[in-house]
């Protein structure tokens, strides 16, 4: 190794040491003269060993002919392969490789070596890959352009590898800190309860703690020693005989631990505190193996490391970047010649955000920032809003159409059965008897190393594809109903109370779907997918999400509600299906649904719902608010695919003829722009100073009076009331939120 050995000698990770072994094995083998000068060690072998099988041979010519280089990541097919653009010299090239491609996302930068000729036959990647850091790009491309004109080729070889490997080891990434001037560490604090009531009552008692409603929540609030206005220094929260606080910082936590410990006495013991650094575990780029799983961030650690993260984006926008010529994000995005630059630096955040769901981190979502600095022109790939997205059944229809045909056939026999009764409903088990599934199920089988299309990938593909035409088979036999709902219809129903019973909760069809293209929607579905290591779209920016719901009424029983939430990425692959059951009792309170722990059937207890997931409990949350209101006396729903021309031309049948359906309608709001806009900047935890010392009332639904003649409850729209009389300050995701609902 030479000179280059203290490369290596500084790192004693496993990890890093496997993927650096390799890459240097290829680099001594290949790129240095080993043993003599202008030979490398291949090129020894090939003239002194005359032995050499052909493959051996054409082998060692191809590595000698390669070298690692700088590539940019323009197309992922997961468990396939992936295509690379040449950042220096340009060109692409679509390498096989199933391991890295489920690791890998569009616009990642890689160092790597491609063979073009791999096993395969295809070109593929060999001899190690380095992810490297999107801001380090330019000074990568500025330092191989001056070696290219300085050094010969030869030499050029040998210096790349350590180039790679010293950028992707150590990029540099700049230093986090809070409004104190702290480094920004993720802290929890933990004591022991012994008198609750006197904890409660002093802690209600101190000055400088505010209450969250009847919740046992409190936030300690006051200045920041680099900020004039209010800031939120911790929160409290008191949960089954414990007292946690959570802040950002060590100082911050041991000032916490301070005051609990004078104010509360002996009313608490202290157990631990917990650390964790933020830019390790959310911001640095990842040096793991594909495939490996950290484990997920707790809930509370991940909802302040997300909103300290994006109060720091937010500000970020206003702040002096050296890369943008010294301008601020706002102001480079009004000028010509700097629009890319600023693109290429949301580019690099969406890339840290896909990478931190699929490693279960706390995830910062940027893709805002397009619409906020007006840059929508310049959104590639899936940050770029799909104006006319595809739907799940119409993917499926393409990549396995007699997966359609066989629910869309199932479908039709249960209309006859029934004689059109208008509550019908197709059960699993009626699936997994019929012949054509069983054919089905067969050729899928057949056919699964086709390709990543010819089969979901998952382990269960079975269950799977059972779930699928269980889902498209109600779909078929109600006639394909479907509901748009509008972006700011969207978020403001995710800012509902579902304070109603379940009587209430009236949906407009036996079985229909629901459309959301908006944010709020997407990134709980991108959450929800972070916590399956096995689904395909792990740590993938969404594009839409359908809910196919199911609803089925026995008499005066519950309701069994069937949610099938499928997402897309618009990348030609399988959508991704995740089925939850609820059983819904028409005197129960649709919000201990969506509760950790509801009340049981024993006065005073508590048993775990089937809804343990936070952003599933948001999803269901925001499906039964949309139900709601396409039922409420206030719903406007207009007939007509809101994709207009660009909508996909409806699907025939094997026979050629156009199966029939009940039409297709979107579900306008009459929000107001106002309020949606503070909401959105709510939901990312804004800092913006008049929205902090404004309270937001969350939406909620007002039962029928007795004179009313539409007995459907009526939605009373989150408006903004202000200024409060208590300071309220960096807390408003608490605010926004529904009880039981995730933001």
């Amino acid at each position: 190794m030479g000179k280059y050995a203290p490369l290596l000698e500084r790192w004693r990770d496993d990890v890093v040491l496997e993927m650096a072994e390799v890459a240097f094995q290829f680099w001594l083998i290949f790129d240095v003269d080993a043993f003599r000068e202008g030979v490398t060690l291949a090129e020894e072998i090939l003239q002194d060993h005359h032995d050499l099988g052909h493959g051996e041979r054409r082998y060692l010519e191809m590595g000698r002919a390669s070298s690692m280089r700088l590539y940019e990541v323009v197309h992922v097919v997961p468990g396939s392969g992936v295509t690379l653009r040449d950042v220096l010299h340009g060109g692409e090239v679509r390498v096989r490789e199933r391991s890295a491609s489920r690791a890998l996302h569009t616009w990642d930068l890689i160092a790597a070596r491609v063979m073009p000729k791999g096993a395969s036959g295809e070109p593929e990647i060999d001899g190690g890959l380095f992810p490297i850091h999107s801001r380090l790009r330019e000074r990568l491309v500025e330092q191989l352009t001056a070696l290219s004109a300085d050094l010969d080729e030869a030499t050029l070889r040998e210096a790349r590898v350590p180039m790679f490997f010293d950028a992707w080891i150590d990029p540099g990434l700049p230093q986090l800190v809070n409004h104190d001037g702290d480094p920004v560490i993720l802290t929890q604090v933990h004591f022991n309860v012994i008198d609750e009531r006197r904890l409660v009552a002093a802690l209600d008692g101190a000055r400088d703690l505010s209450r969250d409603g009847g919740e046992q929540v409190w936030s300690w609030v006051g200045k920041g020693a680099q900020r004039s206005e209010p800031v939120c220094r911790a929160f409290l929260r008191v949960f089954q005989g414990r007292l946690e606080i959570q802040t950002n910082s060590r100082e911050r936590g041991e000032a916490a631990k301070a005051l609990v410990e004078r104010l509360a006495g002996a009313a608490v013991t202290y157990r631990i505190t917990e650390h964790q650094d933020v830019e390790q575990a959310v911001l640095a780029h990842p040096r793991g193996q594909a495939g490996r799983t950290p484990a997920a961030a707790p809930e509370a650690l991940r909802q302040a490391a997300v909103q300290m993260l994006q109060q720091h984006y937010e500000n970020w926008l206003d702040e002096a970047v050296p890369a943008l010529d010294g301008l601020t994000p706002r102001a480079a995005a009004s000028v010509d010649d700097l629009r890319p630059r600023v693109a290429g630096l949301i580019e690099g955040l969406e890339r840290l955000y896909e990478r931190a769901l699929a490693e279960g981190a706390a995830a910062f979502d940027p893709t805002w920032m397009w619409e906020e600095l007006g840059l929508e022109d310049l959104a590639r790939g899936r940050s770029r809003k799909q104006a006319a997205p595809r739907l799940p059944h119409e993917i499926i229809a393409d990549i396995a159409p007699d997966l359609v045909e066989v629910a869309a056939d199932i479908g039709d026999r249960a209309r006859r059965t029934s004689r059109d009764d208008l509550t019908w409903t197709i059960e699993r088990q009626e699936v997994e008897s019929d012949l054509g599934f069983r054919r089905l199920q067969r050729d899928l089988a057949q056919d699964a190393e086709g390709g990543v299309a010819a089969e979901p990938d998952a382990a269960d593909g079975r269950a799977i594809v059972a779930s699928w035409v269980e889902s498209l088979s109600n779909f078929e036999l109600h006639l394909r109903k479907v509901f748009w709902v509008d972006e700011e219809l969207a978020w403001m129903l995710g800012a509902t109370a579902l304070d109603v019973i379940g009587e209430a909760l009236r949906p407009p069809f036996t079985s229909f779907a629901l459309v959301f293209t908006d944010r709020y929607a997407l990134g709980l579905a991108e959450r929800l997918l972070a916590e399956d290591p096995s689904a395909r779209l792990r740590g993938r920016i969404l594009s839409v999400l359908t809910v196919y719901v199911r609803a089925t009424v026995d008499g005066a029983g519950p309701m069994d509600l069937r949610l099938a939430f499928a997402a897309d990425a618009c990348d030609g692959g399988w959508p991704e299906l995740v089925v939850r059951e609820l059983s819904v009792r028409q005197d129960a309170r649709i919000v201990d649904l969506l509760r950790t722990l509801s009340p049981g059937d024993e006065p005073g207890e508590e048993v775990e719902t089937l809804i343990a997931s936070p952003p599933l409990r948001g999803l269901v949350g925001l499906v039964i608010n949309a139900i709601l209101y396409a039922t409420s006396a206030d719903a406007e729903a207009v007939p007509g695919d809101p994709r207009g021309d660009a909508a996909p031309p409806p699907r025939r049948r094997r026979g050629g003829a156009i199966p029939p359906t009940d039409g297709i309608f979107r579900l306008p709001g009459k929000i107001d722009v106002t309020s949606l806009k503070q909401l959105k900047r709510v939901r990312r935890g804004a800092s913006d100073v008049q929205a902090i010392r404004r309270c937001m009332v969350r939406g909620h639904w007002r039962r029928a009076g007795r004179s009313w003649k539409d007995a459907n409850p009526r939605w009373i729209k989150p408006y903004w009331r202000g200024p409060s009389a208590a300071a309220i300050v960096e807390r408003e995701y608490r605010l926004s939120c529904a009880p039981g609902v995730d933001t």
